[in-house]
């Protein structure tokens, strides 16, 4: 509301580069692709994994993914839970083996991933270009690991490169 004091306004504008968005379509395991401009669906396609929950998108505007395995005890089925990367067509680049219900999903000024995992209380940092392709599925490279000690439920990285938790409770 501009006319609140306490209120914050958001600039409108339009990304010409790129007018998409990306939408987890949880309860189908895909994720979509919108256009912002025409509010036409471009894609959906499997998440990879299953009740993807958290996207980030890079600056070539490929997307990362995270998924949630809500299925009891397999919080560390990386067929189930995991952090994906998909090409512009919704095409499985590689997927890092983070488990523990993937919350948070951020890109730094690097190009590298972080994933938050919720029962996991880790975050995961993952290369943004290096890919194992000997093994099926392709693996995208984990670049290493800290347990943060809360469950992370989102993740942003600011422009001084910080890297932000928010937590559950």
């Amino acid at each position: 509301d501009p006319n609140n004091p306490d209120g914050i306004t958001l600039k409108e504008i339009t990304n010409q580069l790129l007018p998409r968005i990306y939408v987890a379509v949880t309860n189908k395991n895909e994720v979509a692709l919108l256009d912002t401009d025409t509010g036409m669906k471009l894609w959906q396609k499997p998440s990879y994994g299953a009740n993807p929950s958290r996207t980030a998108v890079t600056f070539d505007g490929t997307v990362w993914v995270g998924n949630r395995c809500l299925i009891g005890g397999r919080d560390n089925d990386y067929s189930c839970s995991s952090t994906v990367h998909l090409d512009l067509d919704g095409n499985l680049i590689c997927r890092a083996d983070t488990g523990g219900w993937i919350r948070g999903v951020a890109v730094d000024a690097d190009g590298n991933v972080w994933a938050g995992a919720y029962n996991g209380q880790t975050v995961y940092k993952i290369s943004g270009t290096e890919v194992d392709r000997n093994q099926n599925p392709p693996r995208c490279k984990i670049l290493g690991s800290l347990n943060v000690g809360v469950p992370v439920y989102g993740l942003a990285v600011d422009g001084r490169g910080f890297l932000w938790t928010a937590s559950s409770p």
